[in-house]
This record gives C-alpha cells, sequence and structure tokens, in this order.
C-alpha cells in the first residue's frame, strides 16, 4: 500500500520539531540551580520567574524560539 504524500501542513510541523540535547539539560540545570539560591524554589516548587529565567536563558544560547504554549 502507497503512502499518502504529507500536506505542507504536515511538513511545517516535522520542521519545527527541535530535539532536546545534553548540553540544553546542562544548561537548564546550570539556570535552575542559580534560581534556586536566588530563592525561586519554595517547598521544592519553582516559582514562575525560575522558570522564565530558565526559558529566556535556553532560548538566547541556543536560538530557539521557545513558548508557554502547546502547538499542535
Amino acid at each position: 500500500m502507497a503512502r499518502k504524500p504529507r500536506s505542507c501542513d504536515d511538513q511545517e510541523k516535522v520542521r519545527n520539531i527541535q530535539l532536546w540535547t545534553g548540553e540544553m539539560d546542562r544548561c537548564l540545570a546550570r539556570v535552575l540551580a542559580e534560581e534556586v539560591k536566588k530563592g525561586n524554589k519554595v517547598d521544592n516548587v519553582f516559582k514562575s520567574a525560575a522558570y522564565v529565567a530558565a526559558s529566556t536563558a535556553v532560548k538566547k544560547e541556543f536560538g530557539l524560539g521557545l513558548t508557554n504554549q502547546l502547538q499542535i
């Protein structure tokens, strides 16, 4: 059975996939550790400011277009 060709919309979704790397993990861990030192983790829960700082650092360091929105 022949596979159906992908539509332009499907191809666009595939192009937007970003694989997470070990280097990104290290960046995220470093920033979150800094946020703990700043007091942005209370009762084992990060404050919103910690997540903002982490996503900003990852975006800046790796040039990613991260958002807090799930795009399907």
